[in-house]
This record gives structure tokens, C-alpha cells and sequence, in this order.
């Protein structure tokens, strides 16, 4: 099941003095039902893929 959508704001787990906003670039399914996703601060740059379990919305950080 999808939780983030493409363009959403989203923040790195453990990092929260940082707080650097990621946004969602791309939604990657695996082929046994897991997904990622390619997050960046800016596009094109730095991207990296995260699961649901390391990146979350602001509000779910407090």
C-alpha cells in the first residue's frame, strides 16, 4: 500500500535537527509487493531510495 504520493514533503527519520525537506520523486514497486521510494531536495540530485520506515511526513515526527 502506498503512504507517500509523488511530490509530498516529507522528512528523513533520525535526522531531526537537520529537518531538510525530501520530496518524492518516484514510486518504485519490487517484485514481492515492497515499495520504495526515490526521494531528493532537489530533483535530479542526491536521490536516494527510502522505505516507509525511513522517511515520514512533519507531522508524524511530533
Amino acid at each position: 500500500m502506498k503512504k507517500f504520493s509523488i511530490n509530498d514533503e516529507v522528512y528523513e527519520a533520525g535526522k531531526f535537527g537537520l529537518r531538510v525537506p525530501l520530496f518524492v520523486w518516484r514510486i518504485n514497486h519490487g517484485n514481492n509487493g515492497s515499495i520504495s521510494y526515490t526521494c531528493s531536495a532537489s530533483k535530479g540530485r542526491d536521490e536516494h531510495d527510502y522505505t516507509t520506515k525511513q522517511i515520514y511526513y512533519l507531522a508524524e515526527l511530533y
